[in-house]
């Protein structure tokens, strides 16, 4: 069993990514997630997602469950995938502007 870790940053505005990055837009609950750039794939070391209406906690709560989805649709075998939170910035009122998040699995 390998444990595996992925570094997630919420943006809201596009950014330069690197190789091993991965840039992830969010369009809301009704729509996939859309892979810009970069693959999900075990090798994943860094994701940044976008949302330009800004998150709410309910609404980025809704995009790492997609996200895990979409992580298990693409890695086999992996199991326990949870997030903490490192640090998160709010703007005006209830939106996220910015969050530093360690998404970690394990995998067979």
């Amino acid at each position: 069993m390998k444990k595996d870790v992925v570094y997630i940053k919420i943006i809201d505005g596009a950014q330069k990514h690197y190789q091993k990055e991965c840039l992830v837009c969010y369009h809301g609950n009704e729509i996939p997630l859309e892979v810009k750039t970069g693959r999900i794939t075990y090798s994943l070391k860094k994701v940044n997602i976008y949302y330009d209406w800004g998150f709410t906690k309910e609404t980025l709560n809704d995009c790492l469950m997609k996200f895990y989805k979409l992580l298990q649709k693409n890695i086999p075998n992996i199991f326990n995938i949870k997030h903490d939170f490192i640090k998160i910035t709010f703007g005006g009122g209830d939106i996220i502007t910015g969050a530093d998040l360690i998404l970690s699995y394990c995998r067979i």
